[in-house]
């Protein structure tokens, strides 16, 4: 047990520190002052229930899944660096003000992705017309929390501590 224990931590250490990153920039002038994150592809039904469900929370759920965010400037511009686990990912520009969002579909960022030290490729750029689904935050939608993908890693972690420890009791 202790053998899988040790392996399981170093695939996860090695897994963490490869991580890739990829550099975006969202132009155009309608999203001046407006938050944008980006987000890995997998992710899209659980944050369009986010932005469907609403609520005072949202802003702070979406940042804890989010891979990078930005303000954009008075221009609309927005630039930021995200943590790419995929090569796909897509973008979401939201108004908590006027409660409204505009969300990218998935989109390969392959191109632009890199792992320190190699140098940044180039950043991969978002157009206003890319922005194809718009709507209304908390206009609807159901469904019930999305847990963070640690919870369930420290839910194994934790019961495998306990099934050590019962072992050896």
């Amino acid at each position: 047990m202790k053998k899988i224990m040790f392996t399981l931590a170093v695939v996860l250490m090695a897994t963490m520190t490869q991580a890739a990153y990829v550099s975006w920039k969202v132009t155009n002038a309608d999203y001046a002052s407006k938050n944008v994150m980006a987000f890995n592809a997998s992710q899209m039904s659980a944050i369009a229930e986010l932005l469907n469900a609403g609520g005072d929370s949202m802003v702070d759920s979406l940042a804890a899944v989010s891979q990078g965010s930005a303000t954009a400037n008075g221009r609309g511009v927005a630039s930021g660096t995200a943590t790419a686990a995929e090569s796909s990912m897509f973008f979401v520009v939201f108004d908590t003000t006027a409660n409204t969002y505009a969300m990218t579909a998935a989109q390969d960022v392959s191109g632009s992705m890199y792992t320190p030290p190699q140098s940044m490729p180039g950043t991969f750029n978002v157009v206003a017309n890319q922005f194809t689904t718009t709507g209304t935050i908390g206009g609807g939608g159901s469904g019930g929390g999305v847990p963070e993908p640690t919870s369930g890693l420290l839910l194994l972690v934790g019961g495998a501590m306990l099934a050590l420890r019962r072992r050896r009791a």
